[in-house]
C-alpha cells in the first residue's frame, strides 16, 4: 500500500473544504471534517444495521470475543446506538436528551446492558464504550444499533441517523 496514501486524501478533503465555503454549502463542511479526523485518528467505522432480533449484536460480540458487551434477548434488546472503540481501561459514556445533544454522563460498565435495553431511561440514544480489545486496537470501531422494520420507529431513526458515521456497512440477514 502507498505510505502516502492518508496525506494524499487529507489533501483532498482540504481542497473539497475549499470547494464547499468557494460555492456555499456549508452543510457539508461537518461531513469532510469528520471524515478528516477518521483518516488522521486511523479509525475505521463498521456500522453493524439490519431489522430487528437478526443477530447484530451477537455478531459483534462473537467478533470482539466479549459475552455480554452488547445485550441480546429473546425480546428486543438493543434500544439504543452502541458505538465500541478501543480504549485502555473500559469505560462508558451514556448520551441522552435530544439526539446529537451534548448531555452525557460516565456510567459503570455494569449498568451497560441496563441502558442499552432502555430500562433505566428511555431519553439515552448513544452508548461509547471503550473497552481493552486487541482487534479494536487496530482502528476499528464497531457501531451496534437497534435495527430497522419494527414498532418503535425511534429504532429506525437511530439507525438511520448514524449511518452516515459509517465506513463500511455490515447488513445482517437471517437467512
Amino acid at each position: 500500500m502507498n505510505q502516502n496514501y492518508p496525506s494524499q486524501i487529507l489533501s483532498l478533503l482540504d481542497q473539497c473544504l475549499k470547494l464547499i465555503k468557494k460555492h456555499n454549502r456549508n452543510d457539508l463542511e461537518d461531513c469532510i471534517k469528520q471524515a478528516k479526523i477518521r483518516i488522521i485518528k486511523k479509525e475505521r467505522v463498521i456500522f453493524v444495521c439490519g431489522e430487528f432480533k437478526r443477530g447484530k449484536s451477537s455478531l459483534i460480540n462473537a467478533l470482539l470475543q466479549q459475552k455480554e458487551l452488547c445485550p441480546v434477548d429473546i425480546d428486543i434488546a438493543t434500544s439504543v446506538v452502541s458505538l465500541i472503540r478501543y480504549g485502555e481501561t473500559p469505560k462508558v459514556v451514556r448520551h441522552f436528551g435530544s439526539v446529537g445533544g451534548s448531555s452525557s454522563e460516565t456510567i459503570p460498565l455494569e449498568k451497560l446492558s441496563t441502558y442499552a435495553l432502555g430500562r433505566e431511561t428511555d431519553d439515552t440514544w448513544l452508548l461509547e464504550i471503550e473497552i481493552p480489545v486487541e482487534l479494536l486496537k487496530n482502528g476499528y470501531v464497531f457501531i451496534d444499533t437497534p435495527g430497522v422494520g419494527g414498532l418503535d420507529h425511534r429504532h429506525s431513526f437511530l439507525t438511520s441517523y448514524f449511518l452516515p458515521k459509517a465506513d463500511i456497512a455490515l447488513f445482517v440477514v437471517d437467512a
